[in-house]
């Protein structure tokens, strides 16, 4: 399991060629196409980059050229503690999460459909429920 992680070029170069500026972008392109045209999705680009002129473009580019480093084989070895993953279906890594949940034992993965990458800030209250039955079941082993 080393997923490609091909969306750390185009965010490399995203980021290098508008600077910090493209955070307001950024930040909609992790809603699902449904949540990017409510208020709230404006109102949460607004918090991440109210604090732009105190950001750094290339310490940006350089946690993405970090991040772009695939995944060493060794990294969930051993690993015993019951995970939950949750995805959205919209979020471009959505697919990447199966594999990942294979190779976690006792893994639970919970879609939510419709959502993007932020679906925790989409629908706090299906994020919150579908995150507290999780705890709720693990919680009786």
């Amino acid at each position: 399991y080393r997923p490609v992680k091909e969306f750390t070029v185009q965010r490399i170069q995203q980021y290098g060629e508008q600077g910090v500026a493209f955070r307001y972008q950024h930040a909609f392109e992790d809603y699902s196409p449904a949540f990017r045209e409510t208020e709230m999705a404006k109102y949460f680009a607004r918090l991440f980059t109210e604090r732009n002129e105190w950001a750094d473009a290339a310490s940006i580019v350089e946690q993405f050229r970090a991040l772009g480093v695939p995944d060493p084989d060794w990294l969930f070895e051993g690993h015993k503690a019951p995970s939950l993953i949750i995805t959205g279906s919209e979020d471009n890594a959505h697919e990447s999460a199966f594999a990942l949940q294979a190779r976690l034992p006792d893994c639970e993965l919970v879609t939510m459909e419709g959502a993007g990458h932020a679906c925790n800030m989409e629908r706090p209250w299906e994020w919150d429920a579908a995150a507290l039955a999780y705890e709720r079941f693990n919680g009786r082993r």
